[in-house]
């Protein structure tokens, strides 16, 4: 193996090169890793080479960046490494060119033996892209000894297929402890180092108990639902609508069930003033307070702003009076003012009296305005609206490959409530 220092360090080589020192590493190591590689390779040809299997008796060569192939005799398949694995149209022979080959996996059959039992030589050219060049398939003529027999049909492999492989060998639990840390290690890479659009993170159960991980997975349903994804302390969809701009989706501990998690959806209807009053404006709040029957959970979120300052209030109205009288047009959302004498009393006196705060709030509030600016403070009477699923739940529907049109669905049932769903939830 010529390169061996490949989760880490700078980079001063071309990404798909250390990924591909990376995987070289794990088939090298581990026997059942260096089996399902074949198995790939095996499903997409016409005349399959042998499997792991019966190629016991062979010693297994890894090497990388490699200009010349070792063996003097035996089957050369040409694979391509890509993200989408798509084939290529090409007719694989020896090429008059210079060669440097991202990788070689050689089965080497025992010597004077080589009459019964011919070598295997993989050639690996990997990328990162959709595509690898056709001409980088064909191996050089100078490097292959006379009696190398060169397959015609290439074998393009999908980096997200091996990501996959490598994911469901672990979980079913078929490597030993130290194969199970280097395929995370491997995994943890992929995800790190510039490569998550492979896809390392296909459902919750690969991600196991990390929250760091349950929360990339949940970016990458976010992007399946729709590209416009931000993260501010948690990954969320923007949107455009008079009400709300977030859609979140995020992985949580429970902390009373140790080595638990759960999956929420959460958004912020009437999350500023302007929001606030748009949001209760048109919401139905039969229909809204119905959705706790189907699960979602609803609670007062009763901001106060001053610029960029915020507080958020202690609201002791249960939900359903809370909805009641903003939706009602009882209260009004406006701005609170000082009077005369500069005191806030007669709007804290109002709050405190309708139980949207407690006493103790008021002095948080009046700290969120400063003194070099005007004296208003924005009341924001807004709604938390979410909807959890449990780790089992979660992970089945991932599984079954039904989560995002799940999220969807929910996203729907949510904001349908007060007329501004998202148009990819249709």
């Amino acid at each position: 193996m010529d390169k061996l220092n490949v989760f880490g360090g700078g980079l001063s080589y071309r990404k798909e090169n250390r990924l591909t020192w990376a995987l070289m590493n794990l088939i090298r190591i581990s026997p059942i890793i260096r089996a399902a590689f074949l198995d790939l390779i095996r499903d997409k040809q016409k005349r399959p080479i042998p499997s792991l299997t019966t190629l016991r008796e062979r010693e297994c060569v890894v090497q990388t960046q490699v200009k010349n192939i070792d063996a003097e005799e035996g089957r050369l398949v040409a694979i391509g490494i890509t993200a989408e694995g798509n084939d290529v149209d090409v007719d694989v022979q020896p090429d008059d060119r210079k060669a440097i080959y991202d990788g070689v996996v050689t089965f080497v059959a025992p010597e004077g033996r080589q009459h019964q039992q011919e070598s295997l030589i993989l050639t690996i050219e990997s990328k990162l892209d959709s595509e690898v060049g056709s001409w980088q398939l064909k191996p050089s003529a100078k490097s292959l000894g006379a009696q190398i027999k060169v397959d015609p049909q290439a074998v393009i492999l999908a980096w997200r297929d091996i990501v996959s492989t490598l994911t469901d060998i672990e979980l079913r639990g078929l490597v030993n402890p130290a194969e199970k840390v280097l395929i995370r290690d491997f995994i943890y890479y992929v995800a790190a180092a510039y490569h998550s659009k492979l896809k390392p993170f296909e459902h919750f159960a690969v991600c196991r108990d990390d929250l760091y991980l349950l929360n990339r997975r949940c970016e990458v349903i976010l992007r399946e639902i729709c590209p416009t994804v931000a993260c501010q302390k948690a990954y969320y969809i923007a949107v455009k609508f008079p009400s709300y701009k977030r859609i979140y989706l995020k992985a949580n501990a429970e902390y009373d069930h140790a080595g638990s998690w759960r999956i929420t959806l959460e958004l912020y209807p009437g999350d500023t003033m302007t929001q606030a009053q748009k949001f209760w404006s048109k919401v139905d709040a039969k229909k809204l307070l119905a959705l706790r029957n189907k699960d979602w959970r609803l609670v007062p979120n009763l901001l106060f702003r001053h610029w960029s300052n915020r507080c958020e209030a202690t609201t002791s109205l249960v939900v359903n009076d809370y909805v009641r009288l903003w939706s009602s047009g009882e209260m009004e959302i406006v701005s609170l003012w000082p009077d005369d004498s500069g005191s806030y009393c007669h709007n804290w006196d109002c709050l405190v009296a309708k139980s949207l705060i407690s006493p103790d709030d008021v002095e948080s509030i009046e700290a969120v305005r400063t003194e070099k600016n005007d004296p208003w403070i924005s009341m924001s009477p807004g709604l938390g609206i979410s909807y959890t699923w449990s780790a089992k739940q979660a992970a089945q529907l991932d599984r079954d490959g039904t989560f995002v049109r799940e999220v969807k669905d929910r996203i729907c049932e949510a904001t349908e409530t007060w007329s501004e769903v998202p148009e990819f939830c249709r």
